[in-house]
C-alpha cells in the first residue's frame, strides 16, 4: 500500500464510507500499548539481538530499543503504523518527555492533546526522515484541522491512564529513560511491513517475535498453527511471545469460555511442552495498586 492509498483509507474512515469488519479491528492505531511491556522484556535477550514484532503503538519498538536491540521488523495490520511512529520518532527527538505525554495522551479534561501546534512543532523533524509521513499527517491535520477528530476516527479508543502507561512502558518512566531513547532511536535498523501476521512467509530469522495479545482474538488451534508457521523465523536459542494474557496466572486463570487461549492447561496440552507462562504485575495491579494481580506470557525457547 503507497501513501496515497493509505491517504485515500484514512479519509475514508473520517467519512465513514469504510467499515472495519470485526475480524479487522486492528485497523485502527493504538495510541500507547495496552501491554505490561515493562513486565516481560526482561525474559527476553534483547540486548544486540533481533525482535519480530506486531503493534500498531510502537511501544513494542521504543521499549525494544530502550533494552538494547538494534534491528527490529514490525509487521502489523494497521496500515497507518509507519506514519504514526515516524510522528513519535520525531517527538522523541523534539519534544521533552512531559509535551511528549501531553501531545499523545488523551486529556478528558481539557482538548490539549494531539494539537495542531504541536504538530506543526514536529513537522520538520518529521520531514526530513520520511517526507511521506509528513505528506500523511499534513493531509489529515490541514484538512481536519482538530486533534480529537483525527484521535476519534483512526485511532482505538483504548488507552490507559498516565501513570500506568509511565509504569508499563520504560522509556516513559522518567527523563532519563526518555531522552536515552531518543538518543538510540535514530541508530538502530527498523523495517515495517502491513500484513496479518498469520500471512507472514519470510525465512528470515530473528532471535526474538513478540505476537502481543492477538491470541485472544483466535482459536487455540489458529494459534497453534501460528506457532508453527513462526517456527522457521526463530533463530537458535530464540524466544517467542506467543500470547500476553491479561488477569492470569497459574492460580487465577481469565477463562470464559469464549476465549480459548485463557484455559491455561488447554493450551499448554497443545503447545509445544517447553512453553512456559511467566508473570508480572499486571494492567489491573497498576490501575488498583495491588501487585497480587498479574498479568501473564506464554514463551517458547527454541533450543539449538
Amino acid at each position: 500500500m503507497d501513501i496515497d492509498e493509505k491517504i485515500k483509507l484514512a479519509h475514508e474512515l473520517f467519512d465513514n464510507k469504510y467499515s472495519l469488519d470485526v475480524y479487522k479491528k486492528f485497523d485502527k492505531l493504538y495510541p500507547f500499548t495496552t501491554e505490561n511491556i515493562n513486565g516481560y522484556t526482561n525474559l527476553f535477550d534483547l540486548d544486540g539481538k533481533s525482535l519480530l514484532t506486531v503493534g500498531s503503538s510502537s511501544d513494542q519498538v521504543f521499549n525494544a530499543v530502550l533494552t538494547g536491540c538494534n534491528e527490529i521488523s514490525v509487521f502489523d495490520i494497521c496500515p497507518f503504523t509507519q506514519e504514526y511512529f515516524d510522528l513519535k520518532k520525531a517527538a522523541l527527538k523534539v519534544l521533552n518527555r512531559e509535551e511528549y505525554l501531553t501531545f499523545f495522551h488523551r486529556n478528558k479534561i481539557n482538548n490539549f492533546f494531539f494539537s495542531i501546534n504541536t504538530y506543526m512543532a514536529l513537522r520538520e523533524e518529521i520531514k526530513e526522515k520520511n517526507p511521506e509521513a509528513c505528506y500523511f499527517w499534513d493531509e489529515l491535520f490541514i484538512k481536519y484541522k482538530n486533534g480529537r477528530i483525527i484521535r476519534d476516527k483512526i485511532f482505538s479508543d483504548d488507552e490507559y491512564k498516565r501513570e500506568v502507561l509511565e509504569k508499563i512502558n520504560l522509556y516513559l518512566k522518567n527523563d532519563e529513560y526518555y531522552n536515552q531513547l531518543g538518543n538510540k532511536i535514530d541508530k538502530i535498523n527498523i523495517d515495517f511491513e502491513i500484513g496479518n501476521i498469520f500471512d507472514y512467509n519470510s525465512k528470515r530469522l530473528y532471535d526474538n517475535i513478540w505476537l502481543s495479545n492477538i491470541a485472544t482474538y483466535h482459536k487455540l488451534s489458529d494459534v497453534s498453527k501460528l506457532f508453527l508457521n513462526l517456527f522457521i523465523n526463530i533463530a537458535d536459542n530464540g524466544k517467542i511471545l506467543i500470547a500476553y494474557l491479561y488477569d492470569t496466572d497459574m492460580e487465577e486463570q481469565c477463562y470464559n469460555g469464549k476465549e480459548d487461549i485463557y484455559n491455561i492447561y488447554a493450551t499448554l496440552d497443545l503447545l509445544p511442552k517447553e512453553t512456559v507462562l511467566d508473570s508480572f504485575v499486571g494492567i489491573s495491579g497498576y490501575r488498583v495498586g495491588d501487585s497480587r494481580m498479574k498479568d501473564s506470557v506464554l514463551t517458547y525457547t527454541k533450543k539449538r
